[in-house]
């Protein structure tokens, strides 16, 4: 018999095939009940998956978000990082260039006007350690008029972009500005312990008068303080020029008077000595009066030798009968010979003639006719040995002029350099050449050695690398057995100018002429001694020059600031301090400052545009100062 087979509902009631299925309610169960349960069963197995994938989609999408969010987080820490990074990789331009200008690679002072380095590789330390001390430094900023005044007529920008129309429009502006900047700077000049140098610059239609100082901080300054139109008439001129020193109240404080020229220095400079308080008479010719003479020798000296051996006949009748074709001259040959028709005298003329030496001698063999043109090789020998010692004195005009050095201690070995030559040249048994060595010294010796010696030789003995050594070195070579003599006159001069200074006249502060007195000294003994020796043998007890004359020498490097070297000592040696400050700012080669020589250009530029009188000179002073 067959097993009957059985099933056990979960609540515990048993199915028996065949038998009725048990109630989910009361344990008994009909057929309508029986047949849907499975069905139920079913749907709800559905509808928990279905809830249950329901439940893994939102948690698939929450993650998903999440990512999301963490992905955009992530990029905007890096757009962040990458702003910050790119932050870092601009570099932030330094405080320091507001009060910095950049100038052809150099950085220059806003209140000042020192150069310095303005390489990015320098950096900005140096700037911000000047501005830190800057003497010409203000109490703030320029005032905000100022500043609109300047925005509007473009003083920063080069003069030859200015509009006329716009500065007389704003003309009131600009002369208040003026007068504001004007009043500011003669407090600050008034306050200084120097003394001025006034250099007078001419120009085609005017001149600039122009004070050059060593500051405080023993910077070397330059400001333009008036504007001259020499169209005026010389007393007129001359006038104006007296006024302007008044003006500007420097007129007891002028040390030197300084020009290219005899005719106004002799003048301004007695005016100057009258009101000064220094004795001796502080006047000299600029390098580039030296330049001028010299050129002017070379040129009067060309021409008369062109003449003297028939270089302008010969080239005159060659450009008349002689045809100047490529076979006998050769291209070049033949436009420099051209080129002398247009040239009727100076050194040019010569150098060109002695260039071509070689092509008109052989324009002999090619033209039979022009035998009797050529010049003798007596000429041609004189004109090449004249020529030769022409250049010479050209090329040391030329190289005086584009000389750098920018204190005047540089300049007595060259002023000496050139008297050397001519001596020498006297001395050739050649008489062509003693003869033009003897007239160029004439010239030399008495426009310029003779009246400026003693302040080429007082600027060259406060240079601690040579003090008296070199004058006397120099001497020799000059005067031979005559060397003694003029060193005795020489150091009375200076003795002169030293005392003088040590009484503490002239322009001081409080204090300076006291420290600056002579002084004893003590032995290891602490007893005073005596001493006399050198140089200057009159001073015992032992002054402070004999002291620093005595003192072992700076080593005679090429490269050397000679005013840092002043500057640090200027407590030992109080009294010197004070004059180098006064010898050394003499601007005897104004071009030697990129500034000074770039602000030149301005102010012709300022003066072409027509402007009245007063609106010239504020212009071109407040470029200079501003």
């Amino acid at each position: 018999m067959a097993k009957e087979l059985s099933y056990t509902w979960p609540n515990g009631c048993t199915h028996v095939p065949g038998g009725s299925l048990p109630s989910l309610s009361s344990g008994k169960s009909s057929d309508a009940e029986i047949s849907t349960r499975p069905q139920q069963e079913i749907n709800i197995n559905e509808a928990e998956e279905q809830n249950e994938n329901q439940g893994k989609v939102m948690s698939l999408e929450i993650n998903i978000n999440e990512a999301k969010e963490q992905n955009e987080n992530q990029e905007k820490v890096m757009v962040n990082q990458d702003a910050k990074n790119s932050c870092r990789n601009k570099r932030k331009k330094s405080e320091a260039w507001d009060h910095f200008s950049k100038r052809n690679g150099l950085a220059v002072c806003n209140y000042c006007g020192r150069e310095f380095d303005g390489s990015s590789k320098k950096g900005t330390t140096h700037l911000k350690n000047h501005f830190q001390r800057c003497p010409g430094k203000r109490n703030g900023d320029v005032d905000k008029f100022i500043k609109s005044v300047i925005d509007a007529i473009g003083l920063g920008m080069n003069s030859e972009h200015w509009d006329p129309l716009v500065l007389n429009s704003k003309k009131d502006d600009i002369l208040q500005v003026y007068n504001k900047e004007k009043e500011k700077l003669r407090r600050f000049l008034n306050k200084l312990s120097c003394r001025f140098s006034l250099t007078i610059e001419w120009y085609a239609n005017f001149c600039l008068l122009v004070i050059h100082y060593i500051n405080d901080g023993w910077d070397p300054m330059w400001k333009v303080i008036s504007v001259q139109d020499v169209r005026f008439p010389y007393s007129i001129l001359l006038e104006n020029m007296k006024l302007s020193c008044l003006d500007w109240q420097i007129d007891r404080d002028i040390c030197m008077v300084i020009t290219t020229g005899d005719n106004v220095i002799s003048e301004i400079n007695s005016w100057v000595c009258e009101r000064g308080s220094l004795p001796f008479g502080g006047q000299m010719m600029a390098i580039g009066g030296l330049v001028e003479i010299l050129l002017t020798f070379v040129e009067n000296l060309s021409s008369r030798t062109c003449d003297t051996v028939g270089i302008r006949r010969c080239f005159r009748d060659v450009l008349k009968s002689t045809p100047l074709d490529e076979h006998k001259f050769g291209k070049i040959s033949a436009a420099k010979v051209k080129s002398m028709g247009n040239k009727t005298y100076g050194f040019e003329q010569l150098e060109i003639a002695v260039g071509l030496k070689e092509v008109l001698c052989e324009l002999v063999n090619a033209d039979s006719n022009f035998k009797s043109m050529n010049l003798t090789k007596e000429d041609w020998q004189k004109a090449t040995v004249a020529y030769e010692h022409i250049k010479a004195l050209h090329d040391v005009a030329c190289s005086l002029s584009e000389s750098k050095c920018k204190t005047a201690n540089a300049y007595f070995p060259k002023v000496c350099d050139i008297y050397m030559k001519l001596l020498q040249w006297e001395r050739s048994e050649d008489d062509r050449v003693g003869k033009i060595a003897l007239e160029a010294r004439e010239i030399f010796f008495n426009r310029y050695w003779m009246k400026y010696e003693l302040i080429l030789v007082i600027a060259a003995v406060l240079d601690p690398r040579f003090k008296m050594d070199i004058v006397q070195l120099w001497y020799k070579e000059i005067y031979a057995s005559a060397a003694h003599t003029h060193l005795e006159k020489i150091n009375d001069e200076f003795n002169h100018v030293y005392t003088e200074y040590a009484k503490g006249s002239g322009k001081s502060r409080s204090g300076d002429a006291s420290s600056s007195m002579s002084f004893k000294l003590l032995d290891a003994m602490g007893r005073p001694c005596t001493w006399s020796h050198g140089v200057f043998d009159d001073a015992s007890p032992k002054s402070e020059l004999d002291c620093y004359l005595n003192e072992p020498k700076f080593p005679r490097v090429e490269e050397f600031d000679i005013l840092a070297w002043w500057r640090v000592n200027t407590p030992k040696f109080p009294t010197l301090a004070r004059m180098a400050r006064d010898f050394l700012a003499m601007p005897i080669s104004p071009s030697a400052t990129t500034a000074y020589a770039c602000f030149s250009k301005e102010a012709k530029d300022i003066f072409d545009t027509g402007l009245d009188n007063d609106l010239i000179t504020a212009l071109v002073c407040l470029k200079g100062w501003l």
